[in-house]
């Protein structure tokens, strides 16, 4: 995630999902949660979240996983922080962009991270 707002710092950090799957668990409501004060402390901040995958399935597939995931992010801090909507800029990466180097499998599962 990243966030570009005035007098704030950006941030960039990873959550992280199970395979196939776009549902946040406890250590990615944790990372999310960071971002909180900072979105709360500077209303025209703007987060920017991008989901991605790994190269499992076809590219059609990991397209909507990826906007299911940043959608995730988004609707947990809209609708969990009260963080209002116009504070997001999402986007589902898929695999246009790995953030982590094929044949890491573990870690090709990302979302909310910078692009």
């Amino acid at each position: 995630m990243r966030i570009t707002a005035p007098n704030a710092t950006t941030t960039h950090d990873t959550v992280l999902f199970a395979t196939d799957d776009h549902l946040l668990d406890t250590a990615a409501t944790t990372t999310i949660d960071q971002f909180v004060p900072i979105l709360q402390a500077n209303p025209t901040a703007i987060l920017t979240v991008a989901g991605h995958t790994d190269t499992q399935a076809s590219n059609a597939y990991n397209i909507e996983l990826s906007k299911n995931r940043a959608q995730k992010v988004e609707d947990y801090l809209v609708l969990q922080k009260s963080i209002p909507p116009h504070n997001f800029a999402s986007d589902g990466m898929a695999r246009r962009t790995l953030r982590f180097p094929l044949g890491i499998t573990s870690m090709n599962r990302p979302t909310a991270a910078s692009s």
